[in-house]
This record gives C-alpha cells, structure tokens and sequence, in this order.
C-alpha cells in the first residue's frame, strides 16, 4: 500500500507524455467518445480530456481499481465540457461491454497487452472486433510486448520481487 501513490503517479507521468501522441494520432476531436480499455486511476483519460473539449471517456479495468479512479476524480481538475466514467471489468470477458465499445470512436488499450497471456490477447482483441463500429479507431500501446525479444514484463516482476515489493492490483 505504501507504494500504491508512488506507482500511480509514475503512471500519470507517462500518461501525459503519452496523451498528446496518442491524440494526434487518433485525430482527437471534440465530442469523440473515448473507452481506454485497462485504464485504471483513469490517468490518461483525464489527460486525453485536457486535448479535446466534450470527450465521453470511458473506463474500463478492474474493480479493484474503482477506488484508485474516484480519488484520482475527486482531485482532478474538471472536464473541459466532457465526460469521464469507470466501469468494472475484466479485459478477459469484453463480450460483457459491446455496449460502451459499440459506441466508441476511439478504444485505447495502452500498456495491458503485456499483462495477457497470448490466447487472452487473441480473445480480447476478438471481442473488439465483434463489438466496435465499422469506422473506429483501435490503438493498441505496450512498452513490454516484443516477440521474440526479452520479456521485459516478466523481468519487471522479478524486480518487484527481488525487491520485495508485492504487486497488488495484478494477479
């Protein structure tokens, strides 16, 4: 718990320097609806929100990490006329939020990838495909995913491990 804030405001640093990149990349306008798959605290969320006026941003991780998003709300600064919401669920079972993908412009899957195992990845991206309109954007970021490299993701948990540090927000 102690190093809870010190992750997430890590995570927060990178959001803001990957906001902008993902925003021109996606042509990010007003009025876009946004879902960030995996988003957690909702970080880069809020950071897309400060590019574009009128965003409907959506959420969607775990519910382990609703408390971490409201108290990351509750100090944000306020939408520029958008919308920002979290929604529990699970990358695994997508099927469950045809709804929210159905309607988005845009769906963000920014450094999950690394966090699946193969077949799971093959499901998710499945399930985005059945469910997102003709005409989205699907942007897939993961500092860790490289084949036939290194998995520097399981390299990373064995530091947290060597250091002693449980990672509690991933199984």
């Amino acid at each position: 718990e102690a190093l809870w804030p010190t992750y997430v405001a890590a995570m927060a640093v990178g959001a803001r320097s990957l906001a902008p990149h993902l925003a021109r990349f996606v042509h990010l306008s007003s009025e876009m609806n946004v879902v960030d798959l995996g988003g957690a605290d909702g970080s880069l969320a809020r950071c897309l929100a400060r590019l574009a006026d009128g965003l409907c941003l959506t959420v969607v991780d775990r519910p382990v990490l609703q408390c971490a998003f409201a108290a990351a709300d509750a100090r944000a600064e306020e939408l520029r006329g958008g919308h920002l919401r979290f929604i529990p669920g699970d990358l695994r079972e997508l099927d469950a939020h045809r709804a929210e993908l159905a309607q988005a412009d845009v769906i963000i899957a920014s450094n999950v990838m690394h966090l699946l195992g193969e077949e799971e990845r093959g499901h998710m991206l499945a399930a985005i495909a059945r469910a997102a309109s003709p005409g989205a954007t699907l942007v897939i970021y993961d500092q860790f995913v490289a084949p036939g490299k290194a998995d520097s993701a399981a390299c990373l948990v064995v530091d947290w491990l060597l250091c002693g540090y449980r990672f509690d927000c991933s199984e």
